[in-house]
């Protein structure tokens, strides 16, 4: 399981939770490695993401932190300048999930071999944690493989991964299920379906049975309300989401009415540089552009971005410049995000000419599929 994959999650849920009770924690880690590294780590609290690095101190690290428990602590050990080869790269990454209060990691090498005391809850999710990762190490290479195919859009390829690839997504469901069947009011288990809750690669047909599964203290907890923020959105009717008229700047700084592009099928998409995800997705909007436009659809994507260099650096990469791209480089306070609650990225709505909200969440060639029902190709 990949950590910027974690990242994304945390970085990509939008739900307040300030109303929990914080829990102070900390952690000392005696790591025997060379004295110019250092440690990453990152944990959400309140839903906000707190990323930060420490050095060595008399050959200890020390992290203090406040947030709502359980905690979910992700570490990366690093060297300045080091090129580092991924299976190293995987040892040097470790998680631990806290309860609160004090706790001592003991490392002689790797990270990912750590000797932990004062985490109870740590045995069962490294148990949790090292079972599903053999089944996301098998996935990797293919959604690697898809990915490429993707960027070109090799439609019979990408089908050819699709099909690879759901065996394994099979296997993944089934092992969370017995999980939580085994103990649904663990927080291992509210872990478990937090991690499979990740901005692609599922749907509710699959996430809400899990998180029904557990126990409702766990659902109630804060990043229970996080997967639920999320099957809420998901599950939305179509006929309840109205779009408003809405104005922002354009990559030339123009103020642009988004009314300017109605009376056609419009995709609204939503989407930030910072977002692998969503970047992953413009070989599709392109090609659906560029097979559609003439016949009647348009794209208008807002970014979520706050630096306008990055943001019109990934523009002019992704070659995404055709269609209206507008930001008030606000990033998740932007108004018409917050008017859809628009609470991960990426997310689009299909918009029919009479501006009725028809499809949201399109991925990969599903735009293309529908686009070709619509407007005939």
């Amino acid at each position: 399981m990949l950590l910027c994959t974690a990242l994304l999650y945390i970085a990509s849920a939008f739900v307040s939770t300030s109303l929990y009770a914080q829990t102070p924690f900390s952690v000392n880690i005696n790591h025997q490695r060379p004295a110019d590294g250092y440690i990453v780590y990152l944990y959400s609290n309140a839903g906000k993401q707190h990323m930060d690095t420490v050095r060595a101190q008399d050959g200890r690290y020390q992290i203090h932190g406040v947030a709502n428990a359980p905690v979910l602590l992700s570490l990366r050990y690093e060297q300045k300048g080091v090129q580092t080869p991924y299976e190293i790269f995987r040892k040097q990454r470790y998680r631990l999930l806290l309860d609160g209060g004090h706790v001592d990691l003991n490392v002689k090498d790797y990270l990912a071999d750590a000797e932990v005391t004062g985490a109870p809850l740590q045995p069962d999710f490294l148990d949790y944690w090292r079972q599903i990762e053999v089944i996301h190490l098998q996935m990797q290479p293919l959604n690697m493989a898809k990915q490429r195919f993707e960027k070109s859009m090799q439609h019979d390829s990408i089908a050819s991964y699709t099909r690879q690839l759901a065996p394994l997504k099979e296997a993944e469901i089934r092992f969370l299920s017995e999980l939580i069947a085994k103990d649904p009011s663990t927080p291992v288990a509210l872990v478990a379906v937090s991690d499979y809750n990740r901005p692609t690669g599922y749907n509710n047909a699959e996430l809400s049975p899990l998180f029904a599964a557990l126990d409702p203290k766990l659902q109630q907890m804060p990043m229970g309300l996080v997967i639920k923020a999320t099957i809420d959105e998901q599950s939305a009717p179509l006929s309840e989401i109205q779009v408003p008229n809405f104005s922002l700047p354009d990559k030339d700084g123009v103020q642009r009415q988004f009314s300017a592009a109605t009376g056609r099928y419009v995709l609204l998409d939503f989407w930030a540089s910072w977002c692998t995800p969503c970047r992953n997705e413009h070989p599709a909007l392109k090609e659906a552009y560029q097979d559609y436009h003439a016949k009647g659809f348009d794209i208008v994507s807002v970014s979520l971005d706050s630096s306008k260099d990055r943001w019109l650096s990934a523009i002019a990469e992704d070659q995404v410049g055709e269609w209206m791209q507008l930001s008030d480089l606000k990033g998740r306070k932007t108004l018409i995000a917050e008017q859809l609650q628009v609470t991960r990225i990426p997310y689009n709505l299909l918009l029919s000419p009479d501006g009725t909200v028809i499809a949201k969440n399109l991925r990969g060639l599903a735009l293309n599929e529908l686009l070709a029902k619509l407007l005939k190709k």
